[in-house]
Parts: C-alpha cells; sequence; structure tokens
C-alpha cells in the first residue's frame, strides 16, 4: 500500500506520466516531497502534525529546468525559467538526487533509441 502522500501525487499525474523518483525534503523552506516524474518535478508540501494535508506547491516540466547547483551536502539550487529555488534533502546527499534528475531530463532530451 502506497503512504498518503505518495497517492496525492499521483493524483496529479497526467495521463502516460509516472513517478521515477520521490524523495523526503524541502523547497524554499517549506517541508514535503520532492517527485521526479517522466514529465516533471513536482514538490508537494505536508501541512499538519496529526491531521496531514497535502498540496502541489511546485510543478514543472523537465525542460524548464536551466541549471541545478550543489549548495553544500543536502542542497540544490534550481534554476526555473530564470528563477531561483533552494530544493534540500533529508535523507540523500544533493548530489544523488541531482544525477536522478539530470537523468530524467536527459531521458526527455535524447531520441529515442531504435532497436
Amino acid at each position: 500500500m502506497a503512504p498518503n502522500w505518495y497517492k496525492e501525487a499521483e493524483k496529479k499525474l497526467q495521463a502516460g506520466e509516472k513517478i521515477v523518483k520521490s524523495y523526503p525534503g524541502s523547497l524554499d523552506g517549506k517541508k514535503g516531497y520532492v517527485f521526479i516524474t517522466s514529465d516533471r518535478l513536482l514538490f508537494e508540501h505536508v501541512k499538519g502534525f496529526l491531521s496531514k494535508s497535502y498540496e502541489i506547491v511546485f510543478d514543472t516540466p523537465l525542460k524548464d529546468i536551466e541549471s541545478m547547483n550543489l549548495q553544500g551536502r543536502y542542497k540544490i539550487e534550481l534554476s526555473v525559467k530564470g528563477a531561483k529555488h533552494i530544493l534540500g534533502t533529508e535523507e540523500l546527499p544533493a548530489n544523488v538526487i541531482k544525477n536522478n534528475l539530470q537523468e530524467a531530463i536527459d531521458s526527455k532530451t535524447s531520441p529515442p533509441v531504435v532497436t
């Protein structure tokens, strides 16, 4: 059974889109979950202590991510259409998430492999 925060994010997916990776983290100081999908980067803010609510507060196509710069071991500065955002990680070093995000971006910009 998927946790509630994961189920809430799944509701926001478009036809044919899937969650590739998810992590606990923060975005611009808000706590929640980071989702790398096959098409987008999403951040779901978690509010509440005993009764939790979930809200997607950041939603951008992978192609709109202009740059990613590590800011220490647990933060990534994202540039999205000229706006800067700080993506924080809780459990993994930021370079792991940065690499996974880069792989997702590359998979969207690379031509399909014909076999």
